[in-house]
């Protein structure tokens, strides 16, 4: 596995080809990111692109407590599994994580390898203020016959996201809630009714800010977010920037965990941050700064 942490890719521009992350092969770890006004239109329209060429082993894809914000593209992240006769699945999981303010639609998945799947957890992330690909929401699909593509969502906020000028946080791809979620409007209605999922329900996020080396919207004290989230499977131990999860009596919704002051400690609102591994292990790089900056095989 390839593991990566505290990396940031900014103010890329692909002129013809290529993406600011790829990986063609393998496992990836892909943990305290900072992805921000990268232009990914041209040629894939991809900022992060994980394809899996091969055909017998899993490839697992991680993304967590990263800030992903001001980028262009037909999708911020692809997983594909390009192939034939293949065995090998795919394990993603994007977990407490913040989109703002990007052109694209969050997760594209694509499946062309018949008898092997994509399996999405979408985890305790903020998505706020992007522009979702034409009548899409935040997740696209598609699969060959005999493959598959499935996505959970769980504990995530989904606010003031649109598609074609109109209000639009889900689309029409199928998922699973898991429970917990959270949608401004009413476009997530026939996904959002597991235990805890709320519809047409305003979030009340604060502006984004930079806490603690990373960009996250807050959740104000009135927020509904507070304690909504469930615990267990994969609900994270803290939040985007470190701070230990559950403050209150139940996890919050989205990336953001509200602080919950101790009697006669101050109370700074940020919490400690996690420890994070700043070993930065790359089996194969290319810098390359017009097409991709960095590719993985």
């Amino acid at each position: 596995t390839l593991t990566m942490t505290n990396l940031t890719l900014q103010n890329f521009t692909n002129s013809d080809s290529g993406t600011p992350l790829f990986s063609g092969r393998g496992s990836i770890s892909l943990d305290h990111l900072l992805i921000h006004d990268n232009n990914c239109i041209a040629s894939i329209a991809v900022c992060a692109f994980f394809v899996n060429y091969d055909t017998s082993i899993d490839q697992h894809i991680s993304l967590t407590n990263s800030a992903i914000y001001s980028n262009s593209s037909f999708a911020i992240i692809a997983s594909i599994s390009a192939g034939e006769g293949s065995t090998g699945n795919v394990f993603m999981n994007i977990i407490n994580n913040t989109f703002y303010g990007n052109d694209g639609s969050i997760i594209a998945l694509e499946n062309d390898m018949p008898g092997s799947a994509i399996n999405l957890n979408f985890v305790n992330n903020t998505v706020s203020h992007n522009n979702f690909f034409e009548t899409n929401g935040w997740l696209l699909g598609v699969a060959s016959e005999g493959a598959s593509t499935n996505a959970n969502a769980k504990n995530n906020i989904f606010d003031n996201n649109i598609g074609n000028d109109a209000p639009n946080n889900c689309g029409s791809f199928a998922f699973t809630s898991q429970g917990g979620n959270i949608s401004n409007d009413d476009t997530c209605n026939a996904f959002f009714t597991n235990t805890n999922d709320k519809n047409s329900t305003d979030p009340k996020l604060a502006l984004p800010a930079f806490i603690n080396g990373t960009y996250i919207l807050a959740l104000n004290s009135d927020s509904p977010a507070i304690d909504n989230g469930l615990a267990g499977g994969l609900t994270p131990a803290f939040d985007q920037r470190g701070l230990s999860r559950p403050q209150g009596s139940a996890p919050d919704s989205g990336s953001y965990e509200y602080y919950i002051a101790v009697p006669g400690l101050p109370n700074t609102g940020t919490g400690n941050p996690a420890p994070v591994n700043s070993n930065l292990i790359v089996a194969v790089a290319i810098l390359l700064a017009t097409t991709t900056a960095l590719v993985f095989y």
